[in-house]
This record gives structure tokens, sequence and C-alpha cells, in this order.
């Protein structure tokens, strides 16, 4: 049994639907979807639920607080003021199976293509595979106190959207705890929660995979085995068009969409008449005053 990790609150369970689409749609069911759930709903998480029943796969919620940190790590550790970002380091401490890999993705992420194909890649001892980061590419981007810990600038750093970890390994070299302390002690150096302390920790311990494992927006579809929508997402009217139209066609095939997609598209309408109202006015009646200010 495969088993991917992924993590949101109630905030992001409109992108995390469209994840575990494209997920429900390129894995078999030799695949387990755990879901670490830092805030949901009871009625949203039901509905995931139905959905995963009814699409005959699996798929649990695991509660995560603070106290899941401090019973994984005994209280032994302090951790950082904005632990609930750190939800990630928990995925290898829930796994069903101690031993083999296990992969965690983002919720914000749209997988296409058979899920089962990154299991088969080999770590060659390392730790984790995962991919650069497209923008934070080398670590005086992404660790700006880099020279203070001895680091060498030019060194390739990657993104944690996509890891695909060996437990035995990552529990071995105590990476989470790790991890957790690394970023307390550097809190005001801090770049991307522990995806910074990450970079620090695995220095040398992690497996560069192809980009096309994950590729932020923009990129070519064609090869593309995980999309991931960093940055900017496509609930917003500015987004690119083609990526908006690769994750609606997801997310319409969960239960979330039928609700929520008309409420977005009414207020879009709603926005791009009026903006077309104010525009025209203008050079209809050509007036002396700017219509566009019009409280219409």
């Amino acid at each position: 049994m495969y088993q991917i990790f992924t993590s949101f609150n109630e905030k992001y369970h409109v992108l995390a639907a469209a994840c575990i689409a494209s997920l429900f749609e390129h894995a078999s069911s030799e695949v387990e979807i755990k879901v670490l759930d830092t805030g949901i709903r009871k009625s949203t998480r039901k509905k995931f639920e139905r959905w995963a029943l009814k699409k005959n796969r699996s798929l649990t919620f695991i509660p995560i607080s603070v106290d899941s940190y401090k019973a994984t790590f005994a209280n032994s550790i302090e951790l950082p003021i904005d632990i609930e970002y750190y939800t990630r380091l928990l995925a290898p401490y829930f796994s069903a199976q101690p031993t083999g890999k296990i992969m965690y993705i983002d919720s914000d992420i749209i997988c296409l293509r058979d899920i089962e194909e990154i299991f088969k890649v080999h770590l060659n001892g390392k730790v984790i595979g995962a991919v650069q980061d497209q923008f934070l590419r080398t670590m005086n981007n992404g660790i700006p106190n880099y020279a203070e810990l001895g680091l060498n600038g030019n060194e390739t750093y990657f993104n944690s959207g996509v890891m695909l970890i060996d437990q035995e390994k990552w529990k071995l070299m105590e990476v989470s705890r790790n991890v957790l302390l690394t970023s307390k002690a550097n809190q005001e150096s801090i770049i991307g929660w522990d995806q910074y302390a990450l970079n620090i920790v695995l220095l040398d311990h992690w497996k560069e995979l192809p980009k096309t494992w994950n590729e932020m927006i923009g990129a070519e579809r064609n090869s593309t085995f995980f999309r991931h929508f960093a940055g900017p997402k496509p609930l917003i009217p500015s987004f690119s068009l083609s990526d908006a139209d690769l994750f609606f066609a997801y997310h319409k095939q969960s239960p979330f969409f039928s609700c929520w997609y008309k409420r977005r598209r009414t207020r879009f309408a709603l926005a791009k008449f009026l903006w077309k109202l104010k525009h025209y006015s203008n050079i209809i009646f050509n007036t002396s005053y700017n219509t566009s200010t019009l409280d219409i």
C-alpha cells in the first residue's frame, strides 16, 4: 500500500478538493491518502469521506494540534511560534507502515500522471527526493543567513511541496526534531517556514528529482507530473486562464464544486458587468466628469 500525505485546514479545503480529485483519478486502490487535519470542519470532513467511499478510495483524516508535536517529541523541545506551518514533519510518524517510502504533497498541487511512478524512484541512499525550487533556486535566495551558518550560497535549494521520503532514514537522522530546533534558533531569518530548515538539515541528504515532478504554474503540461499552484491561487480572477481551467477541471469532480463555483462565477460576472458599464459610460457620454468613480 502506497501512502500519500497532505495537509490543510478549512480555509484550504477548496484547493485540497481539486488535489484529492486528481489523486483519485491517477491513483489505484493501492494508494492510501492521509490528510493531516489542521482545522477542518466536521461537515467538510464528512463530505470528503463520503466522496472517497463513493470512489472506493482510502482517505483518512488525522487531527493535528500542538499536542501532536509534544506527544511525538516528548515535550523535549521548544516549538516555533508558527507551528501550524510545520505539519508535514509529522507525516513519517503517522504512517501505517514504519518502513519504506511515503510521499508528502502540498494541498495546492494537481497530479497529472500515474501516482505510483514516483514510488519507483530510487533515492540512492538519500533521505528524500525533491525538486529545485523554481523561485528560490539556491541557498543564498532561500536562507538569508546562509553565511552565518557556514553554508555555500550556490548550493541548490529544494521546494518541500513534493517530497518522496525514506521513513527509516528520516527517523534515524531525527529530521523532524532537527528542523524544529533549527527553526526555533533562526526564527528571524526564516523564509518558507519548515522549507528553510529542511534545506539546512538535509544538506547533502536529498536527491534532486526532475523538475516535472513539481512544476509551478505556466509550465508545459505534456510532461508535468505535479502542477504546483505556489504563490497566487487559481481562485482569483487574474489567475492564468490555462492553469485555472486545469484546476477547475479537477475541482468540478469534487462535491464542493457546485455551490462554491456558482457563487464565485456570479461575483465575477457582476464585477465584469460593472466594470464594462463604467468603462463604456465614459466613452458613450464623454462627460466632463469621470463616471468610473460613480457609486453604481
